[in-house]
């Protein structure tokens, strides 16, 4: 808000002016030439050391720890760099015209990634008629080994923090290009090298053991790609718009059948990667037996006649109820190999789970609302009597009075009389607040929405009355919502209201609200 109030009144007196460095740099051009100190940086005075070496500046969190890991670090991404340069130039020389010039070209690609630009790409650099993905996969491999220098992979104390995880990740992906473009195996030396790279955390051993616990599962390729697709085939309505990341999807084929909460997904889809232009088609079934139990399999080679025979048994033992068989067949056609729910992407996994999540706890709700409504007069006798209150009765009550607070803020109105119900409810039983934070973010946002209200209605002292009975309920749990939005609206609409002498409650009332807000206006 001083921030605020600030350039308000730069905007209003005229006193100074706003400006950039663009604009400035346009006004008052350099009038001398500064040198540049070679090897320093801005973060340590050690220079460049702070990058390759145990220079000993911290945050001084840890004083113990020590960065010796740095040297062997760099060591194995100045390895791995100098042998993607050797496959970058054996295999570039062949299809671009000048490697060097397409790979420093490649930054109008990754900023514009149209058809239009692409072709226009391949045209200045490409040696005649060129496979895009050829093309783009060394482009990849070399832009990942740039990017396995940023700078923050070497700023911090500890080699498995999320930032060397990071670059060592750029790492692997480069790694995985160059054996796909060249069939180089350049894996097993560099984790040898990075194995020297020694963590403070006796947990995490060495850099080596970083890469295979927290790199090697981030992994993505096609195939992994098609099996995410699958797996989300059984969640999601509309596939046709369904982008996986940097890929695209395209249905040749497509069923699902449902038997209560079991359903069966085949098909047949087309994965491309829009930025090494690579695809391949798999044929898919998966199976989902209820909460997170997951079995599902891809093809990258079946043949139209196998998979409509497939599906023709498939989806006749299902209908029959046989899983069993279901199971079966998918080994028959597919192999004994399979995939679950585990093998989705990080986010996609979470969006699974917390679907399924959801459908068990609307049936929990509600069945603990039922014991909520049936014994609700057995447990006032218990307190009336002075007899404690079971646990399991304790917990549902609470469990139930928590959800209906949450639903006092979630539609589109405030709903003020329950919301005196359930806080009134939670002060007899003496029970908490589950979540407070999220009671105070719905609160915020709920008492925004009136304020709107208020001064599209003003006058409407009945409307701020019943604002104001929120705040002693919400002070009476010690809920303390972020109020900033309305105490800026706040002091707008008391900008452009006039209080007359006519409406007395109106003014008391609005000044109340003022008071619960936070906000003092001056007469």
């Amino acid at each position: 808000m001083a921030l605020a109030y600030c350039l308000d009144n730069i905007d209003r007196n005229r006193h100074s002016h706003l400006t950039n460095y663009a604009e400035f740099l346009s006004m008052v051009p350099p009038v001398f030439e500064a040198l540049i100190h070679e090897n320093s940086s801005w973060s340590c005075v050690h220079g460049v050391e702070r990058w390759r070496v145990d220079c000993g500046c911290n945050t001084g969190g840890k004083p113990e720890w020590n960065q010796k890991w740095r040297k062997p670090l760099r060591e194995s991404l100045d390895w791995l760099r100098d042998q993607l340069s050797e496959v970058y130039l054996r295999k570039a020389s062949k299809i671009l015209k000048d490697p060097w010039s397409a790979r420093n070209d490649y930054i109008n690609v990754i900023l514009d990634r149209t058809e239009e630009n692409i072709k226009k790409f391949l045209d200045k650099h490409g040696i005649e008629a060129v496979e895009p993905n050829r093309v783009f996969r060394l482009m990849e491999m070399q832009r990942h080994a740039m990017l396995m220098y940023t700078s923050c992979g070497w700023f911090f104390d500890e080699i498995s923090g999320i930032e060397t995880t990071q670059i060592l990740q750029y790492a692997c992906r480069a790694i995985q290009l160059a054996s796909q473009i060249a069939n180089a195996s350049l894996e097993d030396e560099f984790l040898r090298r990075l194995d020297e790279a020694h963590s403070n955390l006796t947990t995490i051993g060495t850099g080596a053991q970083v890469y295979r616990r927290f790199v090697e599962p981030s992994k993505t390729n096609l195939q992994r790609v098609g099996m995410h697709y699958a797996v989300s085939s059984l969640f999601e309505d509309d596939l046709e718009a369904f982008p996986v990341f940097n890929y695209t999807t395209k249905n040749e084929f497509f069923v699902r059948k449902d038997a209560g909460e079991q359903r069966l997904t085949l098909g047949v889809t087309k994965v491309k990667s829009n930025v090494t232009r690579s695809e391949k088609r798999f044929a898919f079934a998966v199976v989902y037996m209820g909460k997170h139990n997951i079995i599902g399999n891809i093809s990258l080679d079946m043949e139209e006649e196998k998979f409509a025979s497939m599906q023709v048994r498939m989806v006749s033992a299902f209908e029959a109820g046989k899983l069993g068989d279901v199971i079966g067949l998918m080994q028959i056609y597919f192999g004994p190999e399979k995939y679950t729910l585990w093998q989705l992407f990080k986010d996609e996994k979470r969006k699974v789970l917390d679907t399924i999540t959801q459908q068990s706890m609307d049936e929990l709700k509600e069945s603990l609302r039922r014991v909520y409504n049936r014994d609700y007069p057995l447990v006032t006798a218990l307190a009336n009597n002075d007899i404690p209150i079971p646990t399991a009765y304790r917990t549902s009550f609470e469990f139930i009075l928590n959800d209906d607070l949450l639903n006092c803020f979630r539609t589109d109105r405030i709903n003020f009389k329950e919301f005196e119900r359930v806080i009134g409810e939670l002060s007899k039983w003496e029970m908490k607040i589950e979540d407070p934070g999220k009671v105070e973010r719905l609160a915020g946002e709920s008492i925004f929405k009136e304020l709107k209200r208020i001064s599209d209605e003003r006058g409407n002292v009945r409307r701020v009355e019943r604002l104001n009975r929120l705040f002693p309920l919400l002070k009476k749990f010690r809920l303390t919502p972020n109020l900033y939005k309305s105490q800026n609206l706040y002091f707008e609409i008391s900008r452009h209201t006039v209080i007359s002498d006519d409406s007395p409650e109106w003014a008391a009332q609005f000044k109340l609200l003022g008071d619960n807000l936070g906000v003092k206006v001056e007469a």
